[in-house]
């Protein structure tokens, strides 16, 4: 019989492969990050992204998009939350 904590504690390890890229749209700048993992965690994160960015976000197709170009900050901030596998393109 398996220990159900041990079930939990290795989906919480589970690799994620995030991307990060933006792209220009006229004079506005978009940040976008796929792969990361849509749970309730991601919308008290992005609420503090926003609010130490002065930006909007959205979440559209399980991609967030950010308002302007904040790559160098979206990848410290997701290894400040113990994320290390980021990839920007």
């Amino acid at each position: 019989m398996s220990n159900p904590f041990e079930e939990e504690e290795q989906q919480n390890n589970i690799e994620l492969n995030i991307e990060i890229w933006s792209e220009e749209f006229g004079r506005k700048r978009i940040t976008y990050i796929s792969g990361w993992a849509m749970n309730n965690d991601i919308k008290e994160d992005l609420k503090v992204i926003k609010k130490k960015l002065a930006t909007s976000a959205s979440i559209k197709d399980n991609i967030v998009q950010l308002q302007g170009e904040h790559i160098l900050y979206m990848v410290k901030y997701l290894k400040t939350k113990g994320i290390e596998n980021v990839k920007i393109r």
